[in-house]
């Protein structure tokens, strides 16, 4: 084995889509309420339109939709930042900025989060990526679908994992291998 890769399940994946579906709709009423406002026919005004259609069909569709929703999340969250362009052609930079922020974080949020274990060490899906060397970590385990990494810092860090994710995931041959890397 030269590396293990671990799915970890994103347990605040539900509060991320409501502020994503809260973001998308904020985001559409105030474009259409400073689109009403303005009478010239502008660039900024015409990507508005857009933009708007673009989210509102992603977030109908996220609705409406049996299968699954993740692709849905991710267009509101793109046509969101695409709308921040919208923003800056009418004038509101601030608005446009902020809107930018919230949409690649949005964007982040939406990632699943998988952790690399290889020969250098482990590769684990904070913002930014950190890599911790095999030299920091104290203890590796897998029990139970329990991931437990114990680092010499005293830091704990322990996740649950799903067995219908991680399919693959062999506990001895897992355990052994980080053994063999500490």
């Amino acid at each position: 084995m030269d590396k293990a890769v671990i799915i970890l399940t994103n347990d605040k994946i539900k509060t991320y889509r409501v502020i994503i579906v809260l973001l998308t709709i904020i985001n559409c009423v105030l474009l259409t309420l400073i689109r009403m406002r303005t009478t010239e026919d502008s660039l900024g005004g015409l990507f508005a339109i857009g933009t708007i259609g673009s989210s509102m069909g992603a977030f109908t569709m996220s609705v409406f939709s049996k299968k699954s929703k993740e692709i849905y999340f991710r267009s509101m969250a793109a046509s969101t930042l695409l709308s921040s362009f919208a923003w800056f052609f009418m004038g509101y930079g601030v608005a446009g900025l902020t809107l930018i922020f919230l949409s690649v974080m949005a964007l982040k949020t939406l990632k699943q989060l998988i952790i690399i274990f290889d020969k250098t060490g482990i590769d684990y899906p904070s913002f930014p990526r950190k890599k911790i060397s095999w030299a920091e970590t104290e203890n590796v385990q897998l029990k139970d679908n329990i991931l437990t990494i114990d680092l010499k810092n005293n830091k704990l860090m322990q996740f649950t994992l799903n067995e219908k994710v991680n399919p693959d995931l062999n506990e001895d041959d897992f355990n052994s291998f980080v053994k063999g890397c500490i």
